[in-house]
């Protein structure tokens, strides 16, 4: 997280009683180096006569580090109140890309395609395994449960996204069999941490459909932490078909996957656009970074 976004995070009032109380500590440090209190009263014309009189007083250099530090305190005041301004602009506007981006990915979710696969799944299962049956049932309830939680919250905890994204990934391996493995590691105190709903689930569909579903090899999913320099990242991997250079430039400006509502949401959210990385034969590798 940058400077920029540690400071607005400041409590304001916190902030401005900081402020007054450090004038009030001045003030009377300067009162009382040039009278005594006795003969101090304290009324708007005093304080101001008394307070310009102690800066005329003082040496230059030291009237110069006074007024620098004010100013200094004043562009801080300036940068945090337009910081929560700021801040209540991206939150306004993520709340409306959100509200846009979860109707999508809800339409997407319900398409027949995935929603009849798991459907005749759970059919071959009644009779082959009536237990499996149950749970994919269950799964996809919760599935369903959790898309529309997503749609109506501007954030939801990782740890529910990421219980989304296992209900999914075991609702498909019940298709794929051992086609499909997949592994899930992140911190676990990053499980409590905000994440726009649904910002997962999309990356995670398209490994399934456009990186597994062509492979002839055993495929896989990683979903793991990575720290480098100032910034970690959520990293999924996959070790799919990949995709070619020319393709991948112009991937998060197609609505076709899902992946340019992802980056705009998450470019909103974090303040980092989302990275790919990939070449064809040797999979994809799709980062979130947080600062």
């Amino acid at each position: 997280m940058n400077l920029f976004n540690k400071i607005t995070k400041i409590e304001l009032k916190r902030v401005i009683w900081a402020l007054i109380s450090i004038q009030i500590i001045m003030f009377l440090i300067l009162v009382y180096v040039r009278e005594s209190f006795e003969n101090f009263h304290l009324t708007f014309e005093s304080v101001h006569s008394k307070f310009a009189s102690a800066i005329s007083a003082l040496p230059f250099w030291q009237a110069s580090i006074l007024i620098a530090f004010w100013i200094t305190i004043l562009l801080l005041l300036i940068t945090i109140i337009g910081g929560y301004f700021y801040e209540a602009r991206q939150r306004t506007l993520l709340k409306f890309s959100l509200n846009q981006a979860e109707l999508i990915a809800l339409k997407a979710r319900v398409q027949p395609h995935f929603l009849f696969n798991t459907l005749n799944t759970i059919i071959y299962l009644i009779n082959d395994n009536q237990d499996k049956a149950i749970a994919t049932t269950r799964r996809l309830a919760e599935l369903y449960r959790y898309i529309l939680k997503a749609s109506e919250a501007v954030s939801i905890s990782l740890e529910e996204e990421l219980n989304c994204v296992k209900q999914y990934l075991l609702i498909e391996k019940e298709r794929f069999g051992d086609r499909l493995t997949f592994n899930i590691d992140l911190p676990e105190d990053w499980m409590k941490r905000e994440v726009p709903g649904l910002i997962l689930q999309p990356l995670i569909e398209n490994c399934v459909l456009h990186g597994l579903t062509n492979s002839l090899e055993n495929g896989r999913i990683e979903i793991f932490h990575e720290k480098n320099q100032d910034k970690e990242s959520i990293v999924i991997k996959d070790n799919g078909v990949g995709i070619g250079e020319r393709k991948l430039k112009n991937l998060l400006q197609s609505d076709r996957y899902g992946l340019k509502s992802v980056n705009e949401r998450w470019l909103l959210f974090a303040n980092n656009p989302l990275r790919l990385e990939s070449k064809p034969g040797q999979g994809t590798c799709c980062y979130l970074d947080w600062e």
